[in-house]
């Protein structure tokens, strides 16, 4: 699931959604003129962002076919940090696969903070996001609501493969170290029934 972590919230006390736009052109297959769904949960006026374009860049949360996300900004146990997330299903509990299909065709994103009316507050410059490769995304990037300052934290392949590789070494020896044990209280067992065997008893 591709979520923003918000931080500094109280610091734009004027912000109260949060969007990623993205370059999408009309007749891309993701493309929808309004995703009327989704679009609920903002408290304004949605035609005003459904007809935002800032030099192709628009809306992602009203734009993306069939995809859903959460644009409120909310204070998480007081600690003015906001965890939003952009690729989700109906329901909002789980990942929309098909969003990966869309991260991943090397389009171009912004951030955007909007206030309660609808009005822009923020947009960021444009970045990409990288799902294939030599580096992919970790799938939580890290945005401040204060200094405007936005992190993508990758993962490199090699660590995977080098976590992958450690945790394929330690369960080889936890395997071996099982069926030994099991080996030899199988021995044990079988000496113990042979040795009582040859015992005689008056």
């Amino acid at each position: 699931m591709l979520y923003i972590k918000v931080s500094d919230i109280d610091k734009a006390p004027s912000a109260c959604y949060i969007d990623m736009l993205v370059k999408i052109p009309e007749d891309d297959e993701y493309y929808t003129k309004d995703n009327e769904p989704n679009m609920a949960q903002f408290g304004f006026d949605t035609a005003k962002l459904r007809d935002y374009n800032d030099d192709g860049f628009v809306s992602l949360s009203c734009h993306i076919k069939d995809n859903y996300t959460n644009a409120v900004l909310e204070d998480k146990r007081g600690f003015r940090t906001s965890e939003n997330g952009f690729t989700l299903t109906e329901d909002g509990r789980f990942d929309n696969p098909k969003s990966h299909l869309l991260l991943g065709n090397g389009y171009e994103y912004k951030i955007a903070l909007f206030d309660k009316d609808g009005e822009l507050i923020y947009s960021s410059e444009p970045f990409s996001l990288s799902l294939y490769g030599d580096n992919k995304i970790d799938w939580s990037l890290r945005f401040s609501a204060d200094t405007h300052e936005l992190e993508i934290p990758y993962t490199s392949i090699e660590a995977e493969r080098s976590k992958f590789s450690f945790a394929l070494v330690i369960a080889i020896v936890v395997s071996a170290v099982i069926t030994l044990t099991v080996i030899t209280v199988v021995i044990i067992a079988t000496a113990k029934k042979t040795s009582n065997k040859g015992k005689r008893y008056p």
